[in-house]
């Protein structure tokens, strides 16, 4: 019953990031599945943070600000500047690894998330005539 919920808030969790409001309805839903008054907060999102606290688009501009200073950074090495280098090949590796590889993560689960299902009204068709035409079939 609460799934749909739950799948809801994580999907727009992924894509707005973290947000207050959205992780107390999130952590609502799973408690009233699990029939428990608080779910205690998974480990995940403590050591994770940067995957639950921002949101995907974000993530991907971090990584490819992070690739591009890899690049940068190589360039300075092969310039000869290996001091001034290699902290930030090791930096901006990192940085890239963890965001590109968060990233990636969100979309794999959006792809392997269910799809809310729903009628889209056909161009020039107004919500009401959609509305009548429900209750028409509905009715007859």
């Amino acid at each position: 019953m609460y799934d749909a919920a739950i799948d809801a808030f994580e999907r727009a969790e992924r894509y707005d990031g973290h947000s207050r409001d959205t992780y107390l309805s999130l952590q609502i839903a799973r408690a009233k599945k699990a029939r428990v008054k608080r779910m205690p907060e998974p480990w995940q999102r403590t050591i994770l943070f940067w995957h639950y606290g921002l949101a995907t688009p974000v993530r991907f501009a971090i990584s490819a600000i992070a690739f591009s200073l890899l690049w940068i950074a190589l360039t300075l090495r092969l310039l000869g500047l290996r001091r001034m280098a290699r902290p930030l090949i090791v930096t901006s590796l990192a940085v890239f690894v963890l965001f590109g590889s968060s990233a990636m993560m969100s979309v794999l689960q959006e792809s392997a998330a269910p799809r809310p299902s729903f009628a889209i009204p056909p161009p020039g068709c107004s919500a009401r005539k959609v509305t009548a035409s429900v209750g028409e079939m509905r009715t007859g």
